[in-house]
């Protein structure tokens, strides 16, 4: 039920998203972010299992005896808390990792290929940027764009991979100007999410009905 929750919110999002007139366009940090929200139940559902796991384990040890298991507390409970900040370290630094490196990419929702090839090149042609194409990487003596275009789910992540920042600042506002004016791309995404989504609340509130009984109509 609580990893499910984000789930169906994450995925009510992306089905409204998809379902507009023109594409999308998100930074790739923050679809990373969301995409994190959406998945926080089972990243907090993770370190419930670490911690049933060492709370078994300390049972074992205490054989079910409770002043055993209190004492094996007294004594295991820095290690209890090291562990437990550990995950949580754990988590932020692969967060962080992986923000940084989303940093200078674009997520674009709702786009077909040839709309966005169309768009990356009139976009280094507007800050006079030489580029090449080739296959998806558009190129001069150095690799400035490349695309990765998801065909059923009509989404693609634009990589900028120039090293000039201010050329990067160019190309980012070229690539928002001209999605902006770009028809969506037709596709069944929109429909396949809000049934997810849908099915995953069905079974949120299933959950919900059950605890309630259990607890206050089955007495």
């Amino acid at each position: 039920m609580l990893c499910l929750t984000p789930v169906a919110v994450y995925l009510s999002w992306l089905g409204s998203i998809n379902r507009r007139p023109r594409p999308t366009v998100i930074s790739g940090a923050w679809d990373f972010v969301f995409l994190l929200g959406g998945l926080a139940g089972f990243v907090l559902f993770g370190g419930g299992i670490i911690l049933s796991v060492l709370q078994s384990n300390i049972r074992l040890i205490g054989r079910g005896n409770w002043e055993q298991i209190k004492a094996v507390w007294g004594q295991e409970h820095l290690e209890w808390a090291a562990v437990t900040l550990a995950y949580i370290l754990i988590v932020a630094a692969v967060v962080a990792v992986v923000v940084l490196l989303r940093a200078a990419t674009l997520s674009v929702y709702n786009i077909g290929r040839d709309d966005l090839e169309n768009a990356v090149d009139e976009a280094l042609a507007q800050a006079g940027i030489p580029g090449v194409r080739t296959g998806n990487v558009w190129a001069a003596d150095y690799r400035v764009v490349a695309i990765d275009w998801f065909a059923g789910f009509r989404h693609a992540t634009v990589r900028i991979l120039t090293p000039h920042p201010r050329d990067a600042e160019e190309i980012e506002r070229g690539l928002r100007k001209r999605l902006a004016a770009t028809p969506a791309a037709d596709g069944p995404v929109a429909s396949w999410l809000r049934s997810a989504a849908t099915i995953c609340l069905a079974a949120v509130a299933c959950s919900l009905f059950l605890v309630f009984y259990f607890l206050y109509l089955n007495r």
